[in-house]
């Protein structure tokens, strides 16, 4: 075709039309036909209306009757530029399957034998704009060239819609539009991410390798580190879990990621945990900003700060036990997931403050810890939250502030506005009671679970009772930390990855290119649960710690690794371990079982239990 612009339609089009924007149109007849209605003239070389309405056109072995005021709707097989309504009549006359054509404005808009025809007596009295301007396809919205014999049987014009013939098949049906132009652009983008993205080399499913909704599916609904575990069954050490991240189950990916030189920047999802508007030691990705922060607060969890304040800890461990004790006469089932984080507050909270928050004391199914904890899992913010906890912390540290005997005081020294101070604390509370909440009701099932091994505990500490309490001590008892690492790596207190990003100029890890930008993780779900490293995973055996490996030691990630690792470890080891040993000192779960047969959890980025609950019941 020649012209500025073209667009071709099956000869199944129909259209609601506006008579009033036609200029002229042509009908042909064959020449073999009978002849036209008497009186009707030849039509001279060029065409003009309304003088030549109806005169005679014979071109080829087609004659076109002109008429003026008319526009032959319907049937549109091709649109061309031409300067006359005789230009036109070349054309149909030369297209095949052209039987009628309209002119106007430069536009010659061809037809096929699904033509019909309307008058309209005001044509005269607009200024027209273009022909059948609400035209649409009726059937399927594929753009055909079609060449309908002018013999074709006449069909029924299908009941139109609107369409706008100038902009073509998209732009004739702005419904159509907004459905295949988004489609279009989801089609090129999927095929871009699944075999051109820099990260297409590495395997995984079709879906993850094209949107971010897999892993927000999962991570939502509490099933991430599972279902990436059962990815890296079939897959392999590398899985893409989204179009632009990678879960990596080799430990020996954990100095590159997490260690040398301060690892990997973090990823900017941590920010969901910046606390009153303030980022923390935890939740920055911006190491200058961390640096001076965490060198006022790493000293508080040193071996040396612990040792100083062990008598404190060690009270709030037998309050703990003291409170199990009483609610085991109940003969009713106990939630010592409430105890156990009541017990990692009031610990955090007596060396950090030198003030016993005392919730082990509390009364009532629901602990005010537990909201304390249960708004960061699930939010991983809570400076909304109106509960005891919060309260109790901001009348603590305003009390202690001022007092330069106080561990808050280095935060305040280091610069930071006593807005900071709160925020910082928050964050430091919370680092030492989630996950030693969860640890210690984890181990505590566990002994009632197997009590073979539990009774082995009560043997060993009962061979070693001329030991003083204390860390050194503790440590000396071999059994007893193979119960609270085992508890540490069966309980799933963080099971998800930690995503890091990789820095300018890309990673290449055991032959497989990183580029710069895409995010990189390990989880302590898929490093624990590894059975080459550790057989039986989800089983407890504490016994295997007594003969650790350096596979074990390598694929040990209860805390995370580097200076990113959670900077309350050393407190929480101190916890468990003097909670083990009083548990066994005392012999309070003696006769106890447990209530659930198993325990379920939301494997969000901090674990939440579901029901809330881990309880046992005495006999």
């Amino acid at each position: 075709m020649k012209g500025d612009f073209c667009y071709l339609l099956g000869k199944n089009i129909g259209s609601s039309r506006t008579a009033k924007n036609v200029n002229a149109g042509i009908q042909t007849k064959m020449s073999t036909s009978a002849e036209p209605t008497a009186g009707a003239s030849i039509c001279t070389t060029s065409i003009n209306c309304p003088n030549d309405d109806q005169c005679r056109y014979t071109i080829k072995d087609k004659y076109f009757i002109a008429r003026c005021n008319y526009d032959y709707y319907g049937g549109d097989i091709g649109t061309m530029a031409a300067d006359s309504l005789t230009e036109c009549v070349n054309e149909c006359a030369a297209f095949p399957g052209c039987v009628a054509a309209t002119f106007l404005d430069g536009s010659c808009y061809l037809k096929n034998d699904n033509t019909n025809v309307v008058y309209n007596n005001d044509i005269d009295r607009i200024v027209p704009s273009s022909p059948s301007p609400q035209m649409v396809a009726s059937v399927s919205p594929i753009c055909l060239i079609v060449d309908t014999a002018p013999t074709l049987a006449k069909q029924a014009v299908p009941t139109p819609l609107n369409f706008d013939p100038s902009n073509g098949v998209l732009g004739a049906h702005p419904a159509l539009s907004l459905i295949l132009a988004p489609l279009l652009f989801l089609v090129v983008l999927f095929v871009y991410r699944v075999y051109f993205h820099p990260l297409s080399h590495i395997p995984g499913p079709f879906f993850p390798k094209t949107t971010f909704v897999w892993l927000y599916y999962h991570a939502y609904f509490g099933d991430e580190a599972s279902a990436i575990h059962k990815l890296h069954q079939q897959y392999g050490p590398y899985v893409r879990v989204s179009p632009n991240e990678v879960d990596i189950s080799d430990a020996d990916a954990i100095p590159a990621i997490y260690v040398s030189k301060g690892g990997f920047p973090k990823a900017t999802c941590y920010a969901n945990f910046d606390i009153d508007s303030h980022k923390t030691i935890f939740s920055t990705t911006d190491a200058e900003y961390r640096s001076p922060r965490a060198k006022a607060v790493v000293p508080l969890f040193s071996t040396k700060s612990l040792r100083e304040n062990e008598d404190a800890i060690w009270g709030c461990v037998e309050r703990m036990v003291d409170r199990l004790k009483e609610e085991a006469k109940s003969k009713k089932p106990v939630n010592v997931l409430n105890l156990t984080r009541s017990l990692a507050v009031d610990a955090v909270s007596t060396h950090l403050f030198r003030e016993n928050y005392d919730g082990v004391s509390e009364r009532g199914p629901v602990l005010s810890v537990s909201a304390f904890v249960d708004a960061f899992v699930a939010v991983g913010r809570f400076f909304y939250l109106p509960n005891t906890a919060f309260v109790w912390l901001e009348w603590a540290v305003a009390k202690w502030a001022p007092n330069r005997e106080t561990d808050d005081r280095r935060l305040l020294a280091a610069g930071l506005s006593d807005s900071e101070v709160r925020a910082q604390c928050k964050d430091l509370i919370f680092a030492g009671t989630d996950s030693t909440g969860m640890n210690l009701a984890t181990i505590m099932r566990n002994l009632v679970l197997y009590p073979e091994k539990y009774q082995r505990l009560k043997d060993e500490v009962a061979q070693n009772a001329e030991l003083k309490t204390g860390a050194q001590d503790a440590q000396a008892l071999p059994y007893l930390n193979a119960v609270v690492k085992e508890g540490l790596r069966i309980s799933m207190a963080n099971p998800t990855r930690l995503p890091h990003v990789v820095p300018a100029g890309g990673w290449t890890f055991k032959g497989t290119y990183f580029p710069a930008g895409s995010i990189v993780g390990c989880s302590a779900y898929e490093l624990h649960f590894n059975s080459s490293i550790f057989p039986q995973p989800q089983t407890f055996i504490p016994e295997r710690w007594l003969n650790t490996t350096e596979e074990m030691s390598k694929y040990w990630f209860a805390f995370g690794a580097g200076s990113r690792a959670c900077i309350a470890r050393n407190l929480a080891t101190l916890e468990l371990q003097f909670a083990t040993e009083r548990l066994a000192k005392s012999g309070v779960l003696n006769w106890a079982r447990a209530v659930q047969n198993e325990v379920k959890i939301y494997e969000w980025f901090n674990s939440k239990v579901k029901g809330e609950k881990i309880e046992l019941v005495w006999e």
